[in-house]
């Protein structure tokens, strides 16, 4: 009787089966954690790594000082060296075509009876639709030399020579 009113000890050592579900278990959670964890925390230490050397290669790249530029390979300099004096050169040119142009259009300008008059470039203020149709308002005026009845060339828009004239501003018609 004795065995059985006494309590029965159970064994508290998992089996085989319990050890192997917890293991799985186990595994699946850090399998897991490393899975969305892992790539976050490489990418950001990685990054910290490579930083300081990206910023030493942009500084070598791009660095005016004397360090990088006596590091840098000689057939770089040549190459910079002669990409200097081709820009040079070109804008050395510049300044004898611009003459020679101006030079060209003066003579065409005598050819066609040009009286050498003097021209005035001014803004269109307002146009088309915000005033008549073929209608312009320039912001120069008599103050700024414009006569009634000069001609005008205003691109594909070619108004006529009658002005209405203010000190400020010009009114053009269209033709």
């Amino acid at each position: 009787m004795k065995t059985f009113l006494s309590p029965v000890r159970k064994s508290y050592r998992l089996s085989t089966r319990a050890k192997r579900f917890r293991f799985i278990g186990i595994a699946a959670i850090a399998g897991g954690v490393l899975y969305f964890v892992l790539p976050v925390v490489a990418r950001w230490l990685f990054g910290l790594l490579l930083l300081p050397l990206l910023f030493l290669e942009q500084w070598f790249i791009d660095s005016p000082s004397a360090i990088p530029m006596y590091l840098k390979d000689r057939a770089a300099l040549v190459a910079d060296f002669e990409t200097l004096q081709a820009e040079v050169a070109s804008r050395q040119t510049i300044p004898e075509e611009t003459a020679r142009i101006i030079d060209e259009n003066n003579t065409l300008r005598a050819l066609l009876g040009d009286k050498n008059e003097e021209r005035l470039l001014a803004g269109v203020s307002i146009r088309p639709p915000f005033l008549p149709y073929d209608t312009l308002l320039i912001d120069k005026g008599s103050r700024d030399g414009v006569v009634t009845g000069a001609p005008v060339f205003a691109g594909k828009i070619s108004p006529s020579a009658s002005y209405k004239l203010s000190t400020n501003a010009a009114v053009l018609w269209g033709s």
